[in-house]
């Protein structure tokens, strides 16, 4: 039963409820009634009834539904006539079980509707053909929510399916693109909501329909995102297009359409030609050389095992009073000087710890191979809208970028302080913080949860501008002791204006003093 626009499941499970347990009294009544005292019950039911469907559905066969063939035998049977009884049971029964089928279908649906959780956006063909692969968009910052419930409309299929056979090779060759990984991120779904990243699934919708009216795709579109607003019986549900009359439309039938994020729209598919522009990335050493040797970068340059002797030297043990009257000579007792040397035995092993962990990020840092980025634009106008994006060609090593707190060490732990009337204070040394060098992350390099890539943006570039990017990005590797070099880097840059996708690769080499690995 499809609902008419407007009405609510969990509203129209309730009617049909009541006219069952309407009929059902029905046919209890033919043990205790005359059949002709019935059916006139029957009669004013039968009316009752098609009028309260009429509501909640639009499908025209719902009248010839309950005024059946046996509804009109009834009719014009007359009072006394012997086989009006069973003629009664019989309809009321068969009305009974249609009814309870069509309770049963949209109970079904509803419990399938709500069972995953999340905000639900519907999305519209041009979302996978205009913007960024599906499976690389971070729906959650794109739509602006914390869960996220992706639905297919099977529209929607269709019509990438269309495309794959478009005299435009690109477009064909995204439906195809897209279509395939579909196919890998929903195959063993089962017609289910299936993972697509932290806080996001995505589905198919593909439901049986009692009306069989053709609508366009935008209309199928539409309806589906009516239907899952009746069926949750809630506002909210959201159609994502990059079409201005179809989120206009939407909105008239007070459905919330929005837009996809300008910074995911990177891919050009529009049937109209557009001239294509072309970017140059360039990774260059400082030198000038274009290849990268790894750089003299480090953290505060302390000799951190002469540090650790100085400090520890500084903070003597505590002589430990023999008798009441050393204690007042002293100032402190027996049991608060063991104190105080069993912590400061504790604190030189913290301190040695430290002088370790110094010593290997000092060391990280000094094998790290830092990454000056200059991007060039060759073309004569300007470029808007500029993502670049480096990626480990081989992410099975133990390469990584890094991240600022990668360099990033600790303070010394602080000294235990002794007891008594005799403060330490002028004889420790005076703390000093270890700075990091941030040139890794604070101008806007954005490094991924698994060091395999990182992202920076830029707002515009010149044309004919050579722009060095603000900031470098580092690569490492904790588990070699030698300068990081000889291994591989792919590059892409994104654009929205106009419309570019450019990659390409390059070959970060070792020190000359170290042979190529």
């Amino acid at each position: 039963m499809d609902l008419a626009r407007g009405v609510k499941a969990a509203e129209a499970v309730a009617v049909l409820r009541g006219l069952i347990d309407q009929a059902s009294a029905l046919r209890s009544g033919l043990q205790t009634q005359d059949a002709s005292e019935v059916r006139d019950a029957y009669l004013a039911w039968a009316a009752d009834t098609e009028e309260r469907l009429a509501e909640l559905t639009d499908d025209d066969a719902i009248s010839d539904r309950v005024l059946s063939t046996r509804h009109w035998r009834i009719v014009d049977a007359p009072c006394d006539a012997p086989h009006l009884g069973s003629l009664l049971d019989a309809e009321l029964k068969a009305q009974v079980r249609w009814l309870e089928r069509s309770v049963h279908h949209l109970e079904t649906q509803i419990k399938k509707l709500e069972e995953p959780i999340g905000d639900i956006f519907l999305l519209d063909s041009n979302i996978f053909l205009q913007f960024r692969v599906f499976t690389e968009i971070d729906w959650c910052k794109a739509l602006s929510c914390d869960v996220v419930r992706l639905i297919v409309p099977l529209t929607v299929l269709t019509e990438l399916d269309d495309k794959k056979s478009s005299s435009k090779s690109s477009l064909g060759n995204r439906a195809h693109k897209v279509l395939s990984l579909l196919h890998a991120t929903l195959g063993g779904s089962a017609a289910g909501p299936s993972r697509l990243r932290d806080g996001v699934t995505i589905e198919v919708m593909d439901r049986e329909r009692t009306t069989s009216a053709h609508r366009n795709a935008d209309d199928e579109i539409l309806s589906e995102a009516q239907y899952l607003t009746q069926m949750l019986g809630r506002q909210g549900i959201a159609v994502v297009s990059d079409d201005t009359s179809l989120r206009l439309r939407a909105a008239a039938r007070g459905l919330r359409a929005v837009a996809m994020p300008e910074e995911f729209r990177i891919v050009d598919t529009s049937e109209k030609s557009r001239s294509r522009h072309t970017l140059k990335l360039t990774l260059l050493s400082e030198s000038g050389m274009p290849f990268l040797d790894p750089g003299n970068r480090s953290v505060l340059r302390i000799n951190a095992a002469a540090t650790v002797r100085r400090v520890i030297a500084s903070v003597e043990p505590l002589p430990v009073p023999k008798g009441r009257g050393a204690a007042l000579t002293y100032g402190y007792g027996r049991d608060e000087a063991e104190h105080f040397n069993r912590q400061r035995e504790a604190w030189i092993v913290r301190m040695k710890e430290w002088a370790e962990h110094y010593s290997f990020l000092r060391s990280l840092s000094e094998r790290a191979a830092r990454l000056p980025l200059m991007l060039v634009n060759a073309e004569t106008v300007p470029i808007h809208n500029v993502q670049i994006e480096l990626r480990l060609a081989r992410p099975d090593t133990s390469l990584r970028f890094a991240k600022e707190r990668d360099f990033k060490a600790r303070r010394w732990p602080d000294p235990p302080r002794e007891p008594g009337r005799f403060p330490v204070g002028g004889r420790l040394v005076k703390k000093t913080p270890v700075s990091a060098d941030p040139r890794s992350e604070r101008h806007g390099w954005r490094i991924a949860e698994d060091r395999c890539s990182a992202v920076m943006e830029v707002d515009k570039i010149w044309q004919g501008q050579s722009l060095p990017l603000d900031a470098d990005v580092c690569v490492v590797d904790p588990a070699s002791d030698r300068p990081v070099g000889g291994f591989a880097l792919s590059w892409k840059v994104l654009t929205s204006d106009p419309v570019a996708t450019i990659t390409g690769t390059i070959g970060v080499r070792p020190r000359r003093s170290e042979p190529a690995r």
